[in-house]
């Protein structure tokens, strides 16, 4: 092979290590990124927030995911990790938490407010 050759292949994967680097991060940031409300069925607060969001259709004006606790082990676990990052002790973690901007947010009236900054209601 020629040098131009060699040079012209060392360029492609340069750039596609590149092309994957982005791509990895950019899917790890999206993930750190993303807001999740934590809730419980049997959780009296956790249902303020929830009539809250369905009668004000923030489903529709935030992008969020809701992610039930008691019935789903994996959501429980990744609620005391997002917890702990937060500094909240793993034995005092409670339910409606959400978790946005990596932040957590504790209790029904503080993420009903974050919810109105979120669409715009005053």
């Amino acid at each position: 092979m020629n040098n131009k050759k060699i040079t012209a292949i060392v360029i492609v994967i340069i750039i596609a290590i590149i092309v994957i680097a982005l791509a990895f991060f950019w899917l790890k940031q999206s993930a750190v990124n993303k807001t999740y409300l934590y809730v419980s069925n049997e959780c009296s607060h956790c249902k303020i927030v929830e009539e809250f969001i369905d009668s004000n259709g923030i489903k529709d004006k935030v992008q969020f995911e809701i992610k039930e606790v008691s019935a789903n082990q994996a959501n429980a676990q990744e609620l005391i990790s997002k917890a702990v990052k937060c500094g909240i002790n793993q034995n005092e973690v409670g339910v409606p938490m959400l978790w946005a901007d990596s932040k957590c947010i504790v209790g029904d009236q503080s993420i009903i407010d974050f919810f109105k900054i979120k669409a715009g209601i005053k």
